[in-house]
């Protein structure tokens, strides 16, 4: 179907025009409709027409992307749902900087509240990123998860005994203890593996599994539930059952369906009844 418009063949005003600015899909001619009302649309609609370019393998639009992950909120709200590699290739190198500067000061002193929002923003922005950049993002992430695991954040409110971690961003991880933070880059890997299964991020997976070992299995059995067939998944998972191994399969099953959590209330995401 031809989801090419023109502007004049938008509605004038509205949530209607916002509503068609973000149906119009994911066709590359539509590229340039869409910076044209970047630049020329307010609120809402522009922030579709942002929405929709990030889609998009759309090159001019590069510098874009680039602005927008230096802004306060990382432009996490336009750019999170993005898989393209245009935007990947943009904010990759902003968000390695910006997580390698958390992970140094956190080598020193608690990270406060808004240094934990910050690194939450990066972490949501990676998810479905697969270009060459971004996996150099995750390869860091690996090398770093026992630092991550080793993190500590000041108190966010009276009361707060600084015991858990909210990587909420995106991945709805909530409650998190600290023996379990560093397993938080395997489950950032997963996650894009649900919301983008790019042969690249299934190379990745077998890449650090074989590298590091752990908890990098659960994006490798991920791997295996999106792409082989399911008698062949049990079969040569089923073994690890009954092993220290099975922990990392049920906090693979526990993020299958990620983005609905912790609002089931039946699983939280580390696959452990509630």
């Amino acid at each position: 179907m031809n989801t090419t418009m023109t502007l004049e063949q938008l509605p004038p005003k509205g949530v209607k025009r916002e509503q068609a600015i973000l149906a119009l899909g994911k066709e590359e001619a539509n590229g340039e409709l869409f910076l044209q009302l970047v630049n020329t649309e307010k609120g809402k609609c522009k922030t579709a027409a942002q929405k929709a370019l990030a889609q998009l393998e759309y090159a001019p639009a590069a510098p874009l992307w680039a602005k927008l992950v230096k802004g306060k909120w990382m432009g996490s709200h336009i750019m999170s749902d993005a898989c393209s590699d245009c935007v990947s290739e943009q904010i990759a190198p902003v968000i390695l900087k910006t997580l390698s500067l958390l992970l140094d000061e956190a080598d020193t002193k608690p990270l406060e509240e808004g240094q934990v929002e910050q690194m939450n923003f990066c972490f949501h922005l990676m998810l479905g990123k697969a270009s060459p950049k971004m996996l150099e993002v995750y390869r860091f992430l690996a090398e770093n998860a026992e630092r991550i695991g080793h993190l500590k954040h000041t108190p966010f409110y009276d009361g707060d005994k600084c015991t858990t971690w909210h990587i909420s961003q995106g991945l709805g991880l909530y409650k998190v203890k600290p023996k379990e933070m560093e397993k938080i880059p395997a489950l950032i890997l997963t996650a894009s593996l649900i919301r983008n299964p790019d042969t690249r991020l299934q190379a990745l997976a077998d890449e650090l599994y074989e590298r590091y070992g752990g908890s990098w299995l659960i994006p490798v059995f991920m791997k295996a539930i999106i792409t082989q067939p399911k008698e062949q998944v049990y079969e040569t998972y089923s073994l690890l059952l009954g092993t220290p191994k099975e922990i990392y399969l049920f906090n693979a099953l526990g993020m299958l369906d990620y983005r609905c959590y912790p609002r089931t209330g039946s699983m939280n995401a580390w696959g452990l009844m509630e």
